[in-house]
């Protein structure tokens, strides 16, 4: 008989809490950058709504609903007492499967997970997409970051140090794309003349 299956479906479960719980923690931490939780109140109150939104948008796979539900339960029972940022601080740093690279191209990993947290989307284009959109004005509403795919070889050596500057394009709200990258400790710069190119500092 395979045993494995339970193994299997257990990671994923530990997975989905993971990049779940690092979501919730991250826009948390763009709200107080922002200056939208003063207070614990106001915290609570955009935990709270937070989590009811993910929950009626079904942002998080079926494997965390309960969890989803349990926190929005004890919430509205405990109002602020429930220390949600709190609990879900401690519930982050106690996973077993929180990653321990510390390298900048794991750290631009992260910059794309906490974007993507924001509903950003992560493009990778090849050489010849790359060049034409990097001298136009990219017109859409979607916010997104765009990347160069072989950037990923080039700037970067083995061990995910960052070995020269690399650029990249966003279509969205700059304040929320450098306030990514500052939260990782990467540098970036925009472009003095076009708002949508920034660069990653070396």
């Amino acid at each position: 008989m395979n045993n494995s299956r339970p193994d299997i479906n257990h990671q994923q479960k530990m997975a989905d809490t993971e990049h779940f719980l690092w979501c919730a923690l991250i826009a948390l931490h763009l709200s107080r950058i922002d200056g939208k939780t003063p207070s614990p109140l106001m915290e609570h109150i955009f935990l709270q709504n937070w989590l009811v939104t993910a929950k009626k948008q079904r942002r998080f796979p079926q494997t965390v609903a309960k969890d989803i539900d349990y926190l929005i339960q004890l919430s509205r029972d405990l109002g602020p007492s429930a220390k949600l940022g709190q609990r879900l601080d401690t519930l982050w740093k106690t996973s077993i499967i929180r990653p321990q690279e510390d390298s900048p191209l794991s750290r631009l990993t992260r910059v794309i997970r906490i974007l993507k947290c924001q509903g950003w989307s992560d493009i990778t284009l090849k050489q010849r997409s790359w060049t034409a959109v990097k001298h136009v004005d990219i017109n859409t509403e979607a916010p997104a970051i765009f990347i160069l795919g072989i950037d990923l070889v080039e700037c970067f050596s083995d061990a995910g140090d960052l070995t020269k500057s690399m650029d990249i394009l966003s279509t969205g709200d700059a304040d929320i794309l450098f306030n990514a990258f500052k939260t990782e400790g990467l540098t970036i710069k925009m472009h003095p003349k076009k708002q949508s190119y920034f660069t990653i500092e070396n």
